[in-house]
This record gives structure tokens, C-alpha cells and sequence, in this order.
């Protein structure tokens, strides 16, 4: 099935209502839906998943305004009990909301109990004081959602500090 048979589908789906002709559906339609879902990733329809926004720091402000550099650590852990779930996309942007790097270009399959992590190393302020991951994870069956958090830690100068982020669902993805 092309690109453009998929987003026939599933804007009939999301909508309810007859399909739409390829003449009505805009580019800029065909660019989200296909950013949305990540069909370069994984191509099944019957697939249930998230996306998920998680903040990190790879800098803060303290004493004034100085900065103070941190290493960020994402991390994703399958807490179903017995189905494995696939990870179709991490990406980090920056403070701007632009795309810094893609970490996974293939699927990542993490089983039960299985974590997977993502380092972004201190002297790597590129994301800045507000940057973030944008995770999405799929499987073919309906599972427990995955914990996915962010740990930010520095010991430098004699002090340690650290905190954790914990990701929040920005959509839902129900193709079956």
C-alpha cells in the first residue's frame, strides 16, 4: 500500500466520514499525518501505541543566570508483563522545538521488562535549557504503556545534583 493509500485510510478512519479524493487532502495533511504516525518505521495497521513528550535539560540557570551543564539520560522501559513493544522513533529537539537528532532509524524491539536508554552527555548543550525527546512506541497487541523519564545529573565543582522528568502522552494511536 503507498503513502498515499495509508492516509486514504486512515483519515477515513480519524474522520467517519466517506474518503476523501487525493485532490482534497493537502500536502501539509499528508506531511503530518505521515510525521504522526512514522510509517517509515513501521508499516502494520493493526497497531496500537503513543507518542510521547518527555522534557530534558541539557543545561540550567542557577546563581543569576549562569548556566550549569548537565548529563541527560532517557530512559524507556517496557513494564508489560508478558508483550514486547516496539520503538519506532526518539528524537531530540532543542529549546526552539528544532530537531537536534534522530537516535533509533530502524525499529528497536525492547521485551518485557527490557529498558532502553539514550544519553545526551554534558558537554552536549546543543538542546539547551528546555529541550526534549519526542518518543514513539507501537505493538501489535494492546499493552501496558511504558514508563518513559529522563534523569539529569552533574557532579562537577564538588556538588552533585540531580532530578528526574516523567514523559507525557501527546497522542494515541488506535489503527486497529
Amino acid at each position: 500500500m503507498t503513502h498515499l493509500g495509508i492516509v486514504l485510510v486512515l483519515l477515513t478512519l480519524i474522520n467517519c466520514n466517506t474518503p476523501p479524493t487525493p485532490s482534497e487532502i493537502t500536502d501539509q495533511q499528508i506531511q503530518i499525518l505521515h510525521d504522526q504516525i512514522n510509517w517509515d518505521g513501521y508499516n502494520n495497521l493493526n497497531t496500537y501505541g503513543e507518542i510521547i513528550y518527555v522534557p530534558v535539560y541539557s543545561s540550567i540557570y542557577h546563581q543569576g543566570g549562569k548556566k550549569f551543564d548537565l548529563t541527560s539520560t532517557l530512559s524507556i522501559h517496557n513494564v508489560d508483563l508478558n508483550n514486547p513493544i516496539q520503538v519506532i522513533r526518539v528524537n531530540y529537539y532543542n529549546t526552539d522545538g528544532q530537531l537536534i537528532r534522530k537516535y533509533i532509524q530502524k525499529p528497536v524491539d525492547l521485551n518485557p521488562f527490557q529498558t532502553k536508554q539514550f544519553v545526551i552527555p554534558s558537554v552536549d548543550t546543543t538542546g539547551g535549557t528546555g529541550a526534549n525527546f519526542v518518543v514513539q512506541w507501537v505493538s501489535e497487541t494492546h499493552v501496558v504503556s511504558p514508563i518513559i523519564e529522563a534523569i539529569m545529573v552533574s557532579t562537577t565543582q564538588n556538588q552533585g545534583l540531580s532530578f528526574s522528568t516523567t514523559g507525557k502522552v501527546i497522542n494515541t494511536i488506535r489503527t486497529q
